[in-house]
């Protein structure tokens, strides 16, 4: 004879019991006895709070469905658990970005309000916060039905719809009186903004692009490292070495300094990349030459004049052609670089 076994339930136990063509569940508080050839299976049940629910797969069908709490929760004969998710919570300025796998459906939800997951759905981006538009501040939205690219300036607290994406946050470009911009629009055009404009402060365009310039930088102006963005259009210093010879072989290195001003931006832009570099280079020929001509004796006495006529008297329509005006040049050091 054979001698049925026991088992004794709690409240948040259950057993899974399988036979040759069956199988059925007991939910605890319980004492159960197994017949023979029974197979059982005793498991916990899943308590779920206020904020958890979980997602559950019916192995006979295959659908998928949550079960809320709070409850202590029982699994049915063919459910499999397969995870314990949590409520998330959305603050009144943020949002959170949904996919249905099955549909392809995008879904957007704004706080203030707590949300779950539908059971197909996944999260297609993590909670994030609206950008606060104001005077100063807009948003470059992509339409992804349209490939078209949007502006949003009207103050709010702006959250994109399923089919918006933002691409970026434009600040407004705030120009000084001598402030000048370049602005490459999407024809490939060259726009100029002033400080001395009424327009003074603006927005770019989503499609327009604010020109970045790369300068030679540097004692030496070996290396074009300075980027700029606005061009300042005041008188400026300069300061720039090289080496030199003067008629008698003696190599020296000498220390310019230039009162320099940018004029004519347009000019600048259809003539040079590299104003500073031109600059330099062209004086650098002319002051060398100029040195070349003269022995070290008389350019000790007279240096100043000697480079002054060599770089603001020679060729006016070098700069003039970049847009530059050169107000005045100095000597700043000229050392003999063999001591003897």
């Amino acid at each position: 004879m054979l001698l049925p076994w026991i088992y004794f339930l709690k409240e948040d136990e259950q057993l899974l019991i399988e036979s040759f063509t069956r199988r059925r569940v007991v939910n605890g508080p319980k004492v159960y006895f197994a017949m023979p050839l029974e197979r059982v299976r005793r498991r916990k049940a899943y308590t779920l709070g206020p904020t958890e629910y979980l997602l559950v797969r019916d192995i006979l069908t295959g659908n998928l469905r949550n079960e809320f709490g709070p409850c202590l929760y029982f699994p049915r004969v063919s459910d499999d658990p397969i995870e314990r998710r949590k409520l998330t919570t959305l603050k009144v300025n943020e949002y959170i970005r949904l996919i249905d796998d099955r549909t392809g459906e995008i879904r957007v939800e704004k706080g203030e309000k707590s949300i779950y997951l539908e059971p197909t759905e996944r999260v297609l981006s993590d909670v994030r916060e609206g950008i606060n538009i104001d005077e100063h501040t807009a948003v470059v939205v992509l339409d992804t039905l349209t490939g078209q690219r949007e502006m949003i300036t009207k103050p709010q607290v702006f959250i994109p719809g399923p089919a918006k994406e933002i691409i970026g946050v434009s600040k407004r470009i705030r120009l000084e009186d001598h402030e000048t911009v370049v602005v490459k629009d999407r024809q490939g055009r060259y726009l100029f903004r002033r400080g001395s404009a009424d327009e003074r402060s603006f927005f770019l365009d989503p499609y327009s692009e604010l020109v970045t310039f790369t300068w030679s930088a540097g004692l030496h102006k070996e290396k074009r490292s300075l980027q700029i963005t606005h061009i300042d259009s005041r008188p400026k210093f300069m300061w720039y070495e090289f080496e030199a010879r003067t008629q008698d072989n003696v190599e020296l290195a000498l220390g310019i300094t230039f009162f320099w001003q940018i004029v004519d931006v347009e000019a600048m832009v259809k003539s040079t990349d590299d104003t500073p570099g031109d600059v330099c280079s062209h004086a650098r020929s002319a002051i060398i030459q100029a040195v070349s001509q003269v022995p070290l004796e008389t350019f000790l006495q007279s240096f100043n004049a000697i480079v002054r006529q060599a770089v603001l008297e020679s060729d006016n329509a070098f700069y003039n052609e970049r847009g530059v005006k050169l107000h005045a040049v100095e000597v700043r050091s000229a050392n003999c670089k063999d001591a003897e």
